[in-house]
């Protein structure tokens, strides 16, 4: 160089000023880069040599280059750290290993996304995802489900960005949160039966499915009572009794011990009401005179049978008998009185049918007068069935 700013280009040999310019050490100057890649494209690497180039330092790895493949093949090193392993610049480091990787076929792009994801460490650490990144979760002091935040919204609160909030939790393979409530809370507000739900009392998890959600309820009776979801969910699968806090338990097991039935009686009762009687009869009171009566008709002495338990209906239209007219039927002795204690009795059902409105007099007489003119009665029938009446 003929001054300190001069340098005579390499390739081209045209002089060139640069100012402040210090000269490198490998004694080679170019006026341009376009000068420097046409020569760097167009000379082998033996001629680079000859012409004292050295790129990247390789003189500074002689000793060490197998040890410098071997790193490079079977680990994965961001390159500040492999240049502080072998005690050379960054820029050393990145040529070299550029030119293994060319040698063995890699593929630059894959090899540092691998390089990334083996020295890759979240920002955040697991115990701060898995105490704020979580499924939604039931706040006992409010009584109420609690959704889960959005990955949007944890990140701010976490100051982290969205990208790397994600790929830290993919590091530690924390599931995403669920925002559906689970089956098991899913009752509050709705009623089973008798049974309203009114609050979570605890959550077992010992137990399985819907089990494990213990809740107390509020039945219609006025009481209060406890019962997992399972219970309130699947009651109706299990028992034909209504849901609650055992109060129809106790009005089923009364008539279970009864031959009267339910809907029997309270189509009775109904059926009074409507047309303005008199009623001050119990089940138990009806049952009993069933019993004293012999389970016969108070008129013809006939076995009767109460209409059945099973089926949908009256109840007088359910009978377990083949002949239906042998169903007992509640009749009011006086018709113009209502069902009291004193005015009732079993018969069947087509004894009360025919007997309607008549008195029990009305009907003795009837039975009376039949019973006296029962041989001519059958005399005109005769004579009738021949034509000759």
């Amino acid at each position: 160089m003929s001054q300190a700013n001069e340098i005579t280009c390499h390739k081209c040999g045209k002089k060139k000023i640069k100012p402040n310019y210090k000269p490198n050490s490998t004694g080679l100057e170019f006026c341009s880069t376009e000068c420097f890649y046409t020569w760097y494209e167009t000379s082998s690497e033996q001629d680079k040599i000859d012409e004292g180039w050295v790129c990247g330092r390789p003189s500074l790895l002689k000793d060490r280059w197998q040890e410098f493949k071997d790193v490079i093949l079977n680990e994965r090193l961001y390159p500040q750290d492999l240049a502080n392993r072998f005690d050379i610049k960054k820029t050393t480091a990145m040529w070299n290993r550029r030119k293994v990787l060319e040698e063995n076929s890699i593929d630059s792009s894959k090899y540092n996304s691998e390089v990334k994801r083996e020295n890759y460490i979240p920002k955040l650490s697991k115990e701060t995802y898995l105490k704020c990144y979580r499924s939604g979760y039931w706040d006992f002091d409010k009584n109420k489900w609690v959704k889960a935040r959005n990955d949007k919204e944890l990140a701010k609160s976490l100051g982290a960005s969205i990208p790397e909030f994600d790929r830290g939790r993919r590091y530690y393979k924390i599931k995403k949160a669920r925002e559906d409530i689970p089956p098991g809370l899913d009752v509050k507000g709705k009623k089973f039966n008798l049974l309203r739900p009114v609050k979570l009392i605890r959550i077992d998890e010992q137990k399985k499915d819907l089990g494990k959600y213990l809740w107390l309820c509020k039945c219609d009776c006025g009481n209060e009572c406890e019962k997992t979801s399972g219970s309130l969910k699947n009651h109706h699968h299990n028992s034909n009794i209504k849901n609650s806090c055992g109060c129809e338990n106790k009005k089923h097991a009364r008539w279970e011990a009864l031959d009267i039935n339910a809907r029997h009686f309270s189509r009775i009762k109904c059926g009074a009401k409507k047309r303005g009687l008199e009623f001050d009869i119990t089940p138990e009171f009806v049952d009993q005179l069933y019993k004293k009566q012999e389970k016969k008709s108070g008129i013809s002495g006939k076995a009767i049978v109460m209409p059945g338990k099973v089926g949908v209906g009256s109840g007088l239209a359910q009978c377990p008998s083949d002949n239906k007219d042998n169903i007992a039927s509640l009749d009011r002795i006086d018709s113009s009185k209502g069902y009291t204690i004193d005015n009732v009795w079993w018969i069947s059902r087509r004894e009360n049918s025919c007997k309607m409105d008549l008195s029990i007099e009305d009907v003795e007489q009837f039975f009376k007068d039949g019973y006296e003119y029962l041989k001519k009665s059958r005399k005109i029938r005769k004579a009738i069935s021949k034509g000759v009446f």
